[in-house]
């Protein structure tokens, strides 16, 4: 049955409401990458700025528009010229007040089924998705007790900085640090006092180090601090302010816990020379040990 021009209208009008309605940002243009039709979401985020490309309406190049994100521009191409049926490119689209992350998928326009006569652009908010991934990584890779991160995620980033390391041809040093008697002060004063302990510490350790250090919790009362680009100089001075930063808490008589926080600190070097068998081995032998004085209250 042929289709009349008042049928053809209220089709096109029928597909606009329904574009109109998702809450998606779609696009659709031409095999000359000019834009065909916007919904009143993509004008709407195109407005605010918060998508990966500011573009707004009918009648611009969307491809020109893009050529500077070589990525999404060849992406793009691969689907105008058949040689892909798909393409995505994840984008973060923060704003001054929330982190935001959308998603852009393009496949291909084909109108009764002859063949493809442009690209369907549709930009997906994917925020809450990323920031449970986000979460669920953080719980994977981070210490409950004190928000440092966990033996797994340790041993897993010293391997990189070690394989950085024999590339760079760079140095990598490595602190041990133990609370001394600790099954002691479980005994004595009980695991909540135990692990306010434990969090002291690590609070201490991350006022001692560089944000670009690596802090983790390895073991009960063990901690581990991988120190990137640090020297065998640089490696005693980080230990010692440690240890410094321990024993003036000690001395505070502000303190509210009855407990004097002793610990030892051992540590290691590492240069390029080093295999990735013989710094495993070697971490667990320090060249050092140092200890806060102090007893138990």
């Amino acid at each position: 049955m042929k289709m009349d021009n008042k049928d053809m209208i209220d089709q096109a009008e029928m597909s606009k409401s329904i574009l109109n309605s998702l809450g998606d940002q779609i696009c659709v243009i031409d095999r000359a990458g000019m834009i065909l039709f916007v919904n009143d979401e993509w004008i709407r985020e195109s407005t605010n700025s918060s998508r990966l490309f500011d573009i707004q309406g009918v009648g611009v190049n969307y491809m020109h528009a893009v050529e500077a994100n070589t990525y999404v521009h060849e992406g793009l191409l691969s689907v105008l010229s058949g040689r892909e049926k798909y393409f995505t490119y994840e984008y973060s689209c923060h704003t001054p007040t929330e982190k935001r992350w959308n998603v852009m998928q393009a496949t291909p326009l084909v109108i009764n089924g002859t063949g493809s006569e442009g690209v369907v652009i549709r930009h997906v908010d994917v925020t809450k998705q990323k920031l449970l991934e986000m979460q669920l990584k953080h719980q994977a890779e981070t210490d409950s007790l004190t928000g440092l991160y966990n033996r797994r995620y340790f041993e897993t980033r010293l391997r990189q900085e070690i394989a950085m390391l024999q590339r760079s041809g760079a140095c990598l040093s490595l602190l041990a640090i133990d609370v001394d008697n600790f099954k002691a002060v479980n005994d004595l004063y009980g695991h909540q006092i135990g692990d306010i302990v434990l969090k002291q510490l690590a609070m201490l350790i991350g006022e001692s180090t560089r944000e670009t250090d690596i802090l983790a919790r390895v073991g009960g009362d063990e901690f581990a601090v991988l120190l990137p680009g640090t020297n065998k100089a640089g490696l005693n001075k980080v230990a010692s302010k440690i240890l410094n930063v321990v024993q003036q808490q000690n001395n505070n008589e502000r303190n509210p816990y009855p407990i004097t926080l002793n610990i030892s600190i051992g540590g290691s070097h590492f240069s390029h020379k080093d295999s990735m068998e013989s710094i495993l081995k070697k971490q667990t032998r320090p060249f050092m040990a140092q200890k806060t004085a102090g007893k138990t209250r």
